[in-house]
């Protein structure tokens, strides 16, 4: 059996692991042990639902040579190893942040149309009131576990498991699948874009580090602007000041330009000389029938589930 069929079949156990912690086991032990819907539900369930069968796989897969080494069937190590020098890791904080703000107008063009077309404010994000206890637990929860464990699920044991397949499959079937993992279409949508930047950074430079700067960049400045304070332009500021319909629309053109802005910015950073170590091209390997299986059960049932929470 190749190193990819089996790697590819824990995947798949994972995938389905998880899936019975998350609707399964993970709601029966928190009512069973929590009285308060409170963030500690929220980390034990990350904890118990994704980090856990994670590293429960990463375990099952190793094994020992005769010599007493321990191997990793998934090489997330040398992806973890990989040196990235100061110019790399400066540009990979600011593709984070416009990566984040290009995202954050999107959505916001997407309110302003909807807006304009129903007349309805409801969908309007008002920032709550600020608490520290919730703020931290949030960051916790939703910045720093998910930059480094989805990055080795998604950008590690994904990447490592499809690197010798073609160049697309390289890139769709991870980000297919770490898209339908989030809740609500323009979120899926947003995962989708992070995902497509991520896999381009892992491929060119090799490097796990890099890609957890961007996420954790990314998903921190998500929740300054959803829980701190709102971007110029928004719809927020726009309803503060009792914005007319025709100030709508002309925050449109805006954003319009910004994102327009921003993504010239992020594409000249990545064209610019740095520090590139990326994978030779070498003979791409054909998925067998039952690699193509489960594969497909993955996206499916994936699919299938995503699109229950959005209905």
């Amino acid at each position: 059996m190749s190193d990819r069929k089996l790697k590819i079949k824990y995947l798949f156990g994972l995938f389905f692991i998880q899936i019975i912690m998350v609707y399964i086991i993970t709601p029966a032990l928190i009512n069973y042990l929590f009285v308060y819907d409170n963030i500690l539900v929220d980390i034990f369930g990350q904890l118990l639902s994704f980090v856990l069968p994670i590293c429960l796989i990463l375990i099952a897969s190793s094994k020992n040579t005769k010599f007493g080494d321990n191997i990793m069937l998934f090489q997330v190590g040398d992806l973890y190893k990989t040196r990235i020098n100061s110019k790399l890791t400066i540009t990979s904080i600011f593709i984070g942040i416009l990566l984040s703000f290009v995202v954050h107008y999107l959505f916001h063009f997407v309110e302003v149309v909807y807006i304009l077309l129903t007349d309805d404010y409801s969908i309007i994000n008002i920032i709550p009131p600020f608490k520290m206890n919730a703020f931290l637990g949030t960051i916790l929860v939703l910045v720093i576990m998910p930059s480094i464990f989805e990055e080795l699920l998604y950008r590690g044991m994904y990447f490592d498991t499809f690197k010798y397949s073609k160049t697309l499959w390289q890139y769709l079937i991870p980000t297919l699948i770490f898209s339908f993992a989030h809740r609500g279409i323009f979120s899926a949508f947003s995962a989708m874009i992070l995902s497509l930047i991520l896999i381009y950074y892992i491929r060119q430079y090799s490097s796990l580090k890099l890609c957890i700067i961007i996420h954790f960049v990314y998903n921190m400045i998500s929740i300054i602007t959803s829980n701190l304070v709102s971007l110029p332009y928004s719809p927020l500021r726009l309803l503060e000041n009792y914005a007319t319909d025709r100030m709508f629309f002309g925050a449109l053109i805006i954003y319009g330009g910004i994102i327009l802005f921003l993504v010239t910015i992020i594409l000249l950073i990545k064209k610019t000389k740095s520090q590139k170590i990326s994978i030779s091209e070498i003979k791409r390997f054909k998925f067998s029938l039952s690699e193509i299986t489960m594969i497909s059960i993955m996206l499916i049932v994936s699919s299938i589930l995503f699109l229950l929470r959005v209905l």
